[in-house]
């Protein structure tokens, strides 16, 4: 009996942090799309990207050191340096072909004002 006991303990501790953790991603994704110093063609994104961020950022912390593969316009670039703060690092890479057709500078300028 002791042992059902346990793990019926441990389950709800398990259940109480999980709860806990998505509440803390989403007030974090949230903030990240909410600043106002991103550029309205990335904005006009969110509703249909937000479930990959909500995934991704929870992961990273500031002072955090990313690469970003394949960044195309900066769109996760921009809102990982969010989530990284001021001591944290973004590296974009795009191959060369991209970059005509991307045309990163606004993306560029902005993490480099971070």
């Amino acid at each position: 009996m002791r042992l059902y006991k346990c793990l019926a303990l441990a389950l709800m501790l398990a259940t109480a942090s999980t709860g806990t953790t998505a509440f803390a991603q989403t007030v974090t994704v949230d903030s990240a799309m909410a600043a106002a110093d991103r550029p309205p063609q990335h904005t006009e994104r969110d509703v249909m990207r937000k479930p990959e961020m909500a995934f991704l950022l929870p992961y990273l912390k500031a002072g955090d050191t990313v690469l970003d593969m394949g960044a195309g316009g900066g769109y996760t670039s921009m809102l990982m340096s969010t989530a990284v703060g001021d001591t944290g690092r973004i590296y974009v890479q795009n191959p060369a072909s991209w970059v005509e057709n991307y045309k990163m500078q606004p993306a560029l300028d902005y993490l480099t004002s971070k």
